[in-house]
């Protein structure tokens, strides 16, 4: 009863286990490997992922002409904005969800407090960028990978009292961060492609960052 009234995903899905197997198990199959292994991975699937608390369309955005102009003010807009969230990185995310469930030690998921924050402000300020027009799609996925980034650092500060949760949310955290990589890499070439080249003073420069593979 406690498990039902719960929005625990360990708790919810571990009931779905045992009303299948239960029910499997009358039937005769509930000894049977296969049957349990697939309710399992019925349960697993199940579980939906982070959702961004939003998301961004075209027409939300600054969108101006595609000019050489624009779109080195733009490449230098989104670098100086990636400038100021060094924090908000993989390497710290990890090792605070690391440090966590080796030491099965809840303080430790603190350290994703003040990284969730730097990635939602980070959405919000490429959010307010002129973008322009040619590269509007690109920019739009990046907002809403970002935004799931975001929401899937909220949920990994549960991972210890909802390991399942935890679960998808690592899971989800890092193949949407690995989008967002192939986003900006597609922008860096568009960038290159147009000829739109910068200085190495200039924030810009750490586009080829993208490019270098």
């Amino acid at each position: 009863l406690q498990a039902a009234k719960s929005d625990n995903l360990t708790d919810t899905v571990a009931r779905t286990l045992l009303v299948n197997l239960s029910s499997a198990s009358a039937q005769g199959l509930g000894a049977d490997i296969p049957t349990q292994d697939k309710i399992v991975a019925m349960a697993a699937q199940s579980v939906a992922p982070p959702k961004a608390k939003k998301t961004y369309a075209q027409g939300g955005l600054k969108l101006v002409d595609s000019t050489h102009q624009t779109q080195k003010a733009y490449g230098n807009a989104v670098m100086t904005i990636l400038g100021k969230y060094t924090e908000a990185t993989s390497q710290a995310v990890l090792v605070a969800v690391s440090k966590a469930t080796d030491n099965n030690d809840q303080k430790e998921l603190q350290a994703l407090v003040p990284i969730q924050d730097d990635y939602e402000r980070l959405v919000e300020d490429l959010a307010s960028v002129a973008v322009p027009k040619t590269l509007a799609p690109l920019h739009v996925q990046t907002l809403n990978d970002l935004g799931v980034v975001a929401a899937s650092v909220e949920d990994l500060q549960k991972i210890l009292s909802d390991p399942l949760r935890g679960l998808q949310a690592l899971k989800q955290y890092q193949s949407m961060l690995g989008e967002a990589g192939r986003v900006f890499t597609s922008i860096a070439e568009s960038l290159a492609k147009n000829g739109i080249l910068f200085k190495t003073d200039e924030p810009g420069a750490a586009w080829a960052v993208f490019t270098s593979s």
